[in-house]
């Protein structure tokens, strides 16, 4: 299945089949696309479930999805999920549609985990006098 054909299929189910689609087919669906196709799928699928991007966006942030993220011991499977967050929040900044109170939110998140990094003595990469500059400004 291609990512149009994914988004057609999102655009054509109503918001409860989507919800109760079954594990298998979603993994069905999920197998057929590239990691950054999946991630457009799930993104497209959640808005259509949730009603709305500010809907998606307001039960994104009462999990405390990016507070259990950055929570996470040190290791490469918190670094996956902070790449995909941000991933995800950077999408929810660009959809169009979103209210001024939930940008602020989003880009509250994005320099929480662009901000969260490991101390380079325990392994983690040093911050450039330019980047904290620029961050500064």
């Amino acid at each position: 299945m291609s990512l149009h054909e994914a988004l057609s299929f999102v655009h054509a189910s109503t918001a409860e089949d989507l919800r109760t689609l079954s594990k298998e087919t979603l993994i069905g669906i999920l197998r057929t696309l590239n990691p950054e196709d999946v991630q457009t799928f799930i993104f497209a699928k959640n808005i259509k479930i949730f009603g709305g991007i500010n809907e998606y966006i307001q039960d994104f942030f009462a999990k405390q999805t990016v507070q259990k993220i950055l929570a996470m011991p040190e290791g490469s499977s918190k670094e996956m999920n902070k790449q995909g967050l941000q991933l995800t929040l950077q999408k929810m900044d660009k959809y169009e549609g979103v209210t001024l109170e939930n940008k602020n939110r989003i880009r509250r998140a994005l320099l929480q985990t662009n901000n969260f990094s490991t101390a380079p003595a325990a392994g983690g990469k040093k911050k450039s006098r330019k980047t904290k500059k620029r961050k500064l400004l």
